[in-house]
């Protein structure tokens, strides 16, 4: 008889006493009082221009759905274009309808890629409904937008009609992820299309979807009048790049030089799950960083970026969003759901001068399950370092230094496995305070990242079980293999192990049919 060999389906990751870290500062996240006027909207386009808030696109309800015809319902499409003042707390909203399809359709859609260049808002692709085929397409668009003129016609109620420009290019057909700028180089980073209506599955023949697996490379011509793209050039990488609804972050290097870090994203080829590596890209290339797991923070969500430049380091600051690992509060381990669920955890990967990544848990937590798909507004004034990376060194002791806004409120980490019609877009507004006085100064949880994506397989196992990771570092180890009542079954591995693809084969022929838990530690780590 072949004998089964079973895991269970809830892993833990502990975080061992003693394994902490100092970052210098705190982060206090409390609900505005004096800005009360934002949209509920989530997954559309946001820009800040002369200290207003501008919202085009996106979505009204919560979470999408999964089953068509249901998925992506008409009556919850953001077809008004918002203009929020924070400091005076006012609103103003102007509809749509009155422009042609080929402009309102794609700029109507959700998770379209955007960036704003002096006084004009690229938006590019999309995906939403297209009237003249009766379905949904990622739009081949990119729509210029003379954010100024858009904006003052909205709050003083006169015709948006005259501030949009278009035109159509099928590489630009791409919905999920962002477009960042290098110098005068737009690069449009991974993401995917999808043609026609949403599902979960991806067999029923109700839609077409393709990842790009690239990095788009372009710059825009545009003389105020019409729009092309030139220079255009891609890097491809079926393994690296197959990444959609990621953080792109800007990043600023102790060199002075730019470039960008894509953080995670969705889904591997064969399995529902998030990515863990970081991918670093500046005008030299490109580069998976294969020594760093991010543990606590997988799916786009309101980020922040703060920049040191006495030491040379970078602060990547997530805010709730959805992840593989939640901070179990009461045990203080890291616990993993297969289910990827939304969170409310804050975490900060810090990057140093010599480009080293480490990621920690702020132990501040958003007020509710929030953050996904949410929007991350730098207050008025905030010093800004090429208007997109905070400046810390310019910070006061204790500072508001931005706003959150939008996104998925859920009253269930798992509302993709039950109802997803429970959860809302949040209209609420969060400031976000940063404390940077010797009073603000705490330690935090780090991430240990010595055990890297650890699996065993195949599961259920009959003759023999592959166990499988990746050491961060030279290390000793130690792994044994326990049942569900915790009692020790067998030793599989005792020893040094170097910096690189451990691949270890156990026999399982002599164990009784059952549920197992493999144990893997070094001196300070254990995870299971």
């Amino acid at each position: 008889m072949k004998i089964k060999f079973l895991f269970a389906a809830l892993f833990c990751i502990l975080v061992p006493k003693g394994v902490f870290a100092q970052v210098p500062f705190s982060i206090q996240i409390k609900q505005s009082l004096s800005v009360t006027n934002a949209p509920a909207l989530h997954s559309g386009v946001f820009v800040t221009y002369n200290n207003k808030w501008i919202f085009i696109g996106g979505r009204k309800n919560g979470l999408h759905g999964f089953q068509p015809p249901f998925a992506f319902p008409a009556s919850s499409v953001n077809d008004r274009i918002y203009v929020v003042d924070p400091v005076t707390d006012q609103s103003w909203n102007a509809s749509t309808s009155a422009l042609p399809e080929n402009i309102s359709e794609p700029i109507n859609s959700s998770n379209m890629q955007f960036y704003l260049t002096d006084t004009t808002l690229y938006m590019i692709g999309g995906y939403g409904w297209k009237d003249s085929i009766a379905d949904f397409v990622t739009f081949p668009t990119l729509t210029a937008v003379n954010i100024k003129g858009l904006m003052n016609a909205v709050i003083q109620g006169n015709s948006i009609g005259g501030y949009f420009r278009q035109m159509n290019d099928q590489r630009l057909a791409v919905c999920g992820t962002h477009v960042q700028k290098i110098d005068s180089t737009y690069y449009l980073v991974f993401g995917h299309r999808f043609d026609g209506r949403y599902d979960r599955s991806s067999t029923t023949g109700f839609h077409i979807q393709k990842y790009t697996n690239e990095i788009r490379k372009f710059r825009i011509a545009d003389n105020g009048t019409n729009l092309s793209i030139t220079h255009y050039s891609a890097d491809y990488d079926t393994i690296n790049f197959h990444r959609r609804d990621l953080n792109i972050i800007p990043q600023r290097y102790f060199n002075g030089e730019k470039g960008l870090t894509a953080f995670s994203g969705v889904f591997q080829y064969n399995v529902n799950l998030p990515y863990h590596t970081c991918i670093n890209i500046s005008k030299s290339g490109n580069a998976v960083d294969q020594s760093f797991n991010q543990n606590l923070s997988h799916y786009h969500s309101a980020v922040a970026a703060i920049y040191d430049s006495v030491p040379g380091k970078q602060y990547n600051i997530f805010f709730g969003g959805i992840s593989l690992y939640y901070i179990d509060t009461i045990s203080n381990t890291q616990v993993k759901d297969t289910a990827v669920p939304f969170v409310n955890t804050v975490s900060i990967v810090v990057r140093d001068k010599n480009n080293s990544y480490a990621e920690y848990n702020s132990n501040t937590t958003m007020p509710a399950l929030l953050g996904t798909n949410a929007y991350f507004f730098p207050a008025p004034g905030i010093p800004m370092i090429a208007d997109e990376i905070i400046d810390y060194t310019n910070l006061s002791g204790n500072q508001l230094i931005g706003y959150i806004t939008g996104g998925i409120d859920t009253p269930d980490p798992n509302i993709s496995l039950s109802d997803p019609s429970l959860s809302s877009a949040s209209s609420l507004v969060y400031e976000v305070w940063l404390n940077k006085s010797s009073t603000g100064i705490r330690n935090v949880n780090v991430t240990d990242n010595s055990i890297l994506d650890l699996a065993a397989f195949p599961s259920p196992a009959t003759d023999n079980l592959t166990l499988q990771f990746i050491s961060g570092k030279q290390q000793s180890v130690k792994i044994d293999l326990f049942n569900i009542q915790g009692q020790l079954i067998q030793p599989v591995f005792a020893g040094p192990v170097n910096k690189e693809k451990i691949r270890l084969s156990i026999s399982t022929k002599d164990i009784s049919p059952g549920n197992y838990f493999i144990v893997i530690r070094n001196s300070s780590f254990r995870r299971t």
